[in-house]
């Protein structure tokens, strides 16, 4: 009859075991639950932030770049951006070594100096130059940019604006030259 009482103890300390385990599977089904309906809310916070940055980015008529890793050459360009200068997204490169290449050839010591001057110094950086546009034009753009930095104030990522201004670059012109 031991046995049999021994029995029926390891029975019933069986029962209650799965009895917590059963209640500690519900607790982290629970737990999985919630924390997938709060990660489908942020998922549709998030669209519904990029939604808003799309709309405001088209509204805008500027084009916006973005230099994630200010360790390396690669950007990212808005589709504005590309139509300011008559590219489609495939036709060319978004990198800073391209930006340079599309700099007007006097605009770009200044304007590399302004960058440099921006990340090292946290200089405004707000410059205007000329681009080369894929017509092989010349035009004038007005761009404005801000960094984010490391702990130690290291440039990390640096993402900015681009206007066309050239219209009312070639009036101050024509203004100036009907003044003299």
């Amino acid at each position: 009859e031991t046995t049999n009482l021994k029995l029926g103890r390891e029975i019933e300390e069986h029962g209650q075991a799965r009895g917590e385990l059963k209640n500690y599977q519900d607790h982290l089904e629970k737990l999985v639950e919630e924390k997938t309906q709060a990660i489908e809310d942020t998922n549709k916070k998030l669209v519904n932030i990029q939604q808003r940055l799309d709309l405001a980015i088209s509204g805008s008529n500027e084009g916006i770049w973005d230099r994630a890793d200010f360790s390396k050459e690669e950007e990212w360009w808005s589709p504005q951006f590309y139509n300011l200068l008559g590219y489609k997204f495939e036709e060319i490169e978004a990198s800073y070594s391209q930006f340079k290449k599309l700099l007007h050839p006097t605009d770009l010591p200044r304007t590399v100096e302004a960058v440099k001057d921006h990340s090292e110094n946290s200089a405004l950086f707000d410059i205007e130059y000329r681009l080369k546009t894929k017509s092989g034009v010349y035009r004038w753009f007005h761009a404005k940019g801000d960094t984010i930095r490391d702990e130690n104030g290291n440039p990390i990522r640096m993402a900015g604006s681009l206007q066309d201004i050239h219209d009312r670059k070639i009036a101050e012109v024509e203004f100036q030259q009907a003044k003299s």
